[in-house]
């Protein structure tokens, strides 16, 4: 799967097409307004909680925000999971993937896993990175 876009690039496209100023936005999100200009300059990376509002905000799919897919109809309102740790390891029980082989085949080592599972929230690149371990959609995860 091929990274097509800069998660700011789409969002400065969304807000225009939607005529959402960045003050807006941020009150919709529940976000300081700096964040939204920080997020459009790519000063900070997105955590999964504001990548998700943002989804939700805009009704697009993860996938679309970040460039991995051009249609922004499949649209599902999103949770963000009490503990990514849980999904994670979901999927990789439906997949037959064991966490040695992981940390094998992967840059997730053990580190990883013990941040997700207290609970850390991870950001967009690590997402995209596990989306492409995985073979499957950012919103699958």
């Amino acid at each position: 799967m091929v990274f097509t876009m800069k998660i700011s690039e789409r969002l400065v496209e969304l807000m225009f097409d939607k005529q959402v100023k960045n003050q807006e936005l941020a009150d919709a999100l529940g976000v300081n307004v700096t964040a939204i200009q920080r997020w459009k300059r790519e000063a900070t990376k997105l955590y999964l909680s504001n990548a998700i509002a943002i989804c939700n905000f805009f009704e697009c799919s993860l996938d679309f925000l970040i460039g991995r897919n051009e249609v922004k109809m499949d649209y599902t309102p999103k949770q963000l999971l009490p503990n990514f740790y849980e999904r994670v390891r979901e999927i990789m029980r439906e997949l037959n993937i064991t966490r040695s082989r992981m940390t094998r085949e992967s840059k997730f080592k053990e580190n990883y896993f013990h941040s997700w599972k207290n609970g850390t929230e991870p950001q967009l690149p690590t997402l995209l990175e596990l989306a492409n371990y995985f073979n499957c959609t950012l919103d699958y995860l």
